[in-house]
């Protein structure tokens, strides 16, 4: 069931802290069905049906064998790395977030879905953040982080996308593609992280089955 609270960005430092957590052995944060770990949360207002937009997200279903719904660690900020769906001027009306993590290896997929008073400037001014946000800094989970962005090319997805390549230690290396994606009035993020190597073939996957949910 979905937990009704704000939770402020979780597709900006999610899976930098699941990794941590899980590379660090700091408890056990692996979505297992507990209720104590919620794999949906909701921050809406009244132009928005909650169980609609919910509706929209990813679920455990569509996800391979091996992968549970994940939990959100408490957010945080590193440098310009931070706000992803809310960077400076732009506001949602409303979002929602979905998390799962895969059973063997620290592995992490996060998407939030967001709508905005005017859609396509927002989408316009997340990739701008996002592009001008080479480099950050800052402390997780009460580890160093430091990553660097870049821009990367994929098909287009929806009305408009743009991707990037997120490398970051939390201490040891680790790597992330995340997608912005505008498509009618919603705009979604969508990463995916691993300390291994990253395999595209399967994000797109995710990420086909993610954008089709969006009518």
């Amino acid at each position: 069931m979905a937990n009704l609270r704000t939770v402020r960005h979780p597709i900006a430092m999610f899976i930098v802290a699941v990794l941590v957590v899980i590379g660090m052995g700091v408890g056990v944060l692996v979505g297992t069905g507990n209720a104590a770990l919620p794999s949906v949360h909701l921050s809406t207002t009244a132009n928005v049906s909650s169980p609609k937009f919910s509706a929209m997200l990813l679920n455990i279903s569509q996800l391979p064998m091996g992968w549970s719904a994940g939990p959100f660690p408490e957010n945080g900020q590193a440098g310009c790395w931070g706000n992803i769906m809310e960077p400076r001027g732009v506001r949602e009306t409303a979002s929602a977030s979905a998390s799962f993590v895969a059973n063997v290896g620290p592995r992490a997929v996060v998407e939030t879905l967001a709508t905005y008073k005017d859609p396509k400037t927002s989408y316009g001014r997340i990739v701008a953040h996002l592009a001008d946000c080479t480099h950050f800094r800052g402390t997780l989970v009460g580890h160093q982080v430091t990553g660097a962005v870049a821009q990367m090319t994929l098909p287009r997805y929806g009305d408009a996308s743009q991707a990037f390549l997120v490398s970051f230690t939390v201490p040891t290396a680790a790597h992330e593609i995340l997608l912005i994606v505008l498509k009618g009035n919603i705009v979604m993020g969508i990463a995916e992280g691993n300390t291994g190597a990253l395999y595209l073939p399967q994000f797109r996957g995710f990420v086909m089955k993610a954008v089709g949910k969006l009518g």
